[in-house]
């Protein structure tokens, strides 16, 4: 369901360490009833927070979701990237690695205004935040350039051990960004289970 799987170490059923990466929900299934594992949980991105946009305070984004293997492990999603609400810099979610705080604009009327904050990157480019989105300038000063936070990464959990039976795999979504204005955030992206086992 969703999954991929590479093989490393001998060949045509011979020994070597195995590796399954599941990209979305499914079940790991150990050969022979039983397996030896090492698993990286890794939790959906948290979506980026909206810019203060034509007068519109926006919204926040939304958590990423949780990645688990089975009861024995499982990871949280990066926090939400906070809608700017015109008058100061939103706090960037929290994860594996954190969202970038937004920018409160400044000067003259025609500037872009400030940069938006950026996603906290996910392991090994897994999870990652969403973006802020952009503030605009709409002839105005200050509050009507500022921009949203990032999404914090996905956390990461890992487990190591022997399952005896199948075990679901359930894979965190990326969250949502924020969506009820013009300033184009960014959702996180999806996480996945990364079993390798023997």
């Amino acid at each position: 369901m969703g999954t991929t799987s590479t093989f490393f170490g001998g060949s045509g059923g011979g020994g070597g360490q195995k590796f399954q990466m599941f990209t979305s929900s499914g079940t790991f299934t150990p050969p022979d009833g039983s397996a030896e594992v090492f698993v990286i949980c890794i939790g959906g991105g948290g979506g980026g927070g909206e810019g203060y946009y034509a007068g519109n305070l926006g919204s926040n984004g939304s958590d990423g979701g949780t990645s688990s293997f089975g009861s024995l492990v499982s990871a949280t999603g990066g926090g939400q990237g906070e809608r700017n609400n015109g008058s100061a810099n939103p706090g960037g979610g929290t994860g594996y690695n954190d969202g970038q705080d937004g920018f409160t604009g400044h000067g003259s009327h025609n500037s872009t205004g400030g940069m938006a904050g950026v996603g906290g990157m996910g392991f090994m480019g897994i999870g990652s935040g969403g973006h802020g989105g952009m503030g605009n300038t709409n002839g105005g000063y200050g509050a009507n350039r500022s921009s949203g936070s990032g999404g914090g990464s996905g956390n990461v959990a890992t487990y190591s051990g022997t399952v005896t039976s199948n075990q679901t795999v359930t894979v965190g979504s990326g969250g949502n960004k924020g969506n009820s204005n013009g300033s184009t955030p960014g959702s996180g992206s999806d996480g996945a289970v990364l079993v390798y086992y023997s």
